[in-house]
């Protein structure tokens, strides 16, 4: 069976919103898993309703477990990058150059043009919240810097 057909019906209270029925769905998910149907994606899913609900430390490990288990797959490393990223962006951590680096992991490898448009998009987007949060005045030449570069 497909992993991605398995992933639909939980990832469907994902999209209504109940991130803690996710949780739920996708913990006995794992839970029941087998090494042969590629626990990455569950670690993933898991990990973006975690994140969802402000609960950074457990979304993390899940995302480094999905990176762990797949370390090729750009899911884990999304995960990564949209964690540290809120916890920059909510708590004050200071976690930016990790949320950068999961996302330019992506660029290393990804060849879908759309995709790797949408990672260089996320990473500006990043830099410029950076740049407000440490309220340094140069972000337009770092977002331009970086433009430039890539």
């Amino acid at each position: 069976s497909d992993i991605f057909s398995a992933l639909r019906p939980l990832d469907a209270s994902t999209r209504a919103g109940d991130h803690a029925r996710s949780i739920e769905l996708f913990s006995e998910a794992i839970d029941a898993c087998t090494p042969d149907c590629a626990p990455a994606a569950y670690h993933q899913s898991r990990s973006n309703a975690l994140e969802k609900l402000g609960k950074h430390k457990e979304a993390l490990a899940d995302a480094d477990r999905a990176i762990e288990l797949e370390p090729d797959w750009a899911g884990g490393y999304v995960c990564r990058g949209n964690t540290l990223g809120s916890m920059c962006k909510k708590h004050g951590a200071n976690q930016w150059a990790g949320a950068r680096a999961a996302y330019e992991h992506v660029l290393a490898y990804e060849t879908d043009p759309t995709k790797r448009d949408m990672m260089k998009r996320l990473i500006v987007a990043l830099r410029v919240e950076e740049a407000r949060a440490l309220r340094d005045d140069t972000h337009d030449d770092v977002v331009l810097h970086y433009i430039t570069r890539h």
